[in-house]
């Protein structure tokens, strides 16, 4: 008797990945409903001035369930690219690290750091800020995956939770960038374009999440 419980309980333990597993890849197969239309059309002082789709090959690669590539700018010409996809689960192809693609389309990164960004209620939300440059040019984004029903924490936290999410069936999420040009390499000039990405990150984030959480 004894011996069937102990070789039970190993049984148990071995299968236990696997279901886990199994779990896993069974909640992130449904395709979600993602409502863009919860996306404003403005951002603080920013409005939306454009909408472009991506290249089909591109799409191909990062193969989101919804997506949106959307240019805001105000009355003095500062501007805003917004890119959000929206993915349903872990079973998703992904969207590409900023400080993996910007590279791979020669730009050379000069700086990367997280970035906590106040939101209007108090809470908070860490991203990652990313500056690089390619020749003359000079672009500052702002950037994090935001998960279903929790604002993302820091990178080593982050990683943890997301697990926690998996397990509990919470997999959908979305990627957001937010990039902008910075005319010069000056401390002024890098600042202004800091704050133009944290405001707008303010403006964006609850209605990127209340789109997961919707759906």
């Amino acid at each position: 008797m004894k011996r069937s419980l102990r070789l039970a309980a190993v049984l148990a333990a071995l299968l236990l990945p696997l279901g886990t597993q199994e779990l896993i890849a069974s909640r992130a197969r449904g395709v979600a409903k993602f409502d863009l239309e919860r996306i404003p059309d403005r951002l603080g002082a920013l409005a939306l001035a454009q909408e472009q789709e991506l290249p089909a090959d591109v799409l191909a690669q990062i193969a989101p369930d919804a997506h949106a590539l959307r240019l805001y700018a105000d009355e003095n010409g500062g501007g805003v690219w917004a890119y959000l996809a929206f993915y349903s689960g872990t079973g998703a192809v992904g969207a590409h690290d900023p400080q993996v693609c910007y590279p791979a389309q020669g730009w050379d990164i000069a700086a990367l750091r997280s970035r906590e960004v106040t939101l209007a209620d108090g809470k908070s939300l860490t991203g990652k800020l990313l500056a690089a440059s390619l020749g003359g040019q000079e672009e500052l984004v702002l950037y994090w995956f935001q998960p279903a029903g929790r604002w993302p924490r820091p990178p080593l936290l982050e990683l943890a939770l997301r697990g926690i999410d998996a397990l509990a069936g919470r997999s959908h999420y979305a990627f957001v960038r937010l990039s902008t040009r910075v005319p010069a390499r000056d401390a002024a000039q890098q600042s202004a374009a800091e704050a133009r990405l944290v405001d707008a990150a303010r403006a964006l984030a609850p209605a990127v999440r209340a789109t997961i959480d919707a759906s």
